[in-house]
């Protein structure tokens, strides 16, 4: 079992390894100067001074390849940046939402639980019964639709306030 979980995190390298460097070649490609976005959106007037001094914060100004490094070496040490919207260390936003995270994941699954086991159970008693022919359809369904649009109808829905109520 430990071998087995030793793999699953040894596979996990080359999957971060190749996002980071799609991430790298689609930022390179992409026509808007990260520094320009950057400053536009902090609604600051980007003149080629304030540019330079961005891009060199940034580290844009050196090759691509030490700029991959360099991310490399941070993101093994959980130094992901500061965030352009708050000033913070990405980090920490991440720490503060973690726990929020890990409930609804975790109310998630043990209300998928708690539905899917009676209904499947019911489903085998009454096999080809209206149950066995719901318990098809919901799963068909909850199969099919995207998640996004999924999550953004139960929040329409289902407001937070109500969740409180339970």
């Amino acid at each position: 079992m430990i071998s087995y979980i030793g793999k699953r995190m040894m596979a996990v390298i080359p999957i971060v390894l190749f996002a980071t460097l799609v991430t790298f070649a689609l930022i390179h490609i992409s026509p808007v100067d990260p520094a320009e976005a950057y400053l536009t959106a902090a609604h600051i007037y980007p003149t080629p001074e304030i540019l330079e001094q961005k891009r060199h914060e940034f580290g844009l100004d050196q090759p691509m390849l030490m700029q991959y490094m360099h991310t490399l070496q941070r993101i093994s040490r959980l130094d992901f940046g500061t965030s352009y919207l708050t000033n913070k260390p990405v980090w920490d936003e991440v720490k503060v939402r973690l726990p929020a995270t890990v409930e609804l994941a975790l109310s998630s699954m043990a209300l998928s639980i708690v539905a899917s086991i009676p209904l499947g159970v019911l489903a085998a008693i009454h096999k080809n019964g209206w149950i066995d022919m719901l318990s098809r359809g919901v799963s068909y369904i909850g199969a099919s639709i995207p998640q996004f649009w999924l999550g953004y109808l139960l929040i329409f829905f289902f407001p937070s306030g109500w969740i409180g109520c339970l």
